[in-house]
């Protein structure tokens, strides 16, 4: 069961960066168009990503962030500078999609940072 959650997980990572490589190829190379210069066509602005933390993590400075990024910022570079405990592990979701800590952010996502739950 985990080697096909993990699958599903690579698979979900392989989609995201197949989408950002066709939207970020037609903002670099329009077919047709009347800008002469290609600079007005990159993004400048930051990316700004909700950062949320649940259960036990939220003891933490804050509950929920909004965080301004530059572009191609990874979860890893958020997750780290936390000081989140490394046990109990932690569960990354990135729009309700489970992740990994090499998933590229983009604008207006939500990260949930959440500690692995047992119970019954």
């Amino acid at each position: 069961m985990v080697l096909l959650r993990d699958m599903f997980i690579d698979f979900q990572n392989f989609c995201r960066n197949i989408i950002k490589n066709v939207a970020g190829a037609q903002k670099e190379y329009p077919r047709k168009s009347n800008f002469t210069n290609f600079e007005l066509l990159k993004r400048t602005e930051p990316v700004v990503v909700e950062l949320k933390l649940f259960a036990t993590f939220r003891k933490g400075p804050f509950k929920q962030k909004c965080l301004e990024l530059p572009e191609g910022t990874l979860l890893s570079e958020i997750v780290e500078p936390l000081k989140l405990p490394d046990k109990p592990p932690k569960i990354l979701r990135v729009n309700g999609i489970a992740v990994t800590n090499d998933c590229t952010l983009d604008d207006k996502e939500v990260i949930a940072i959440f500690p692995m739950i047992a119970g019954g």
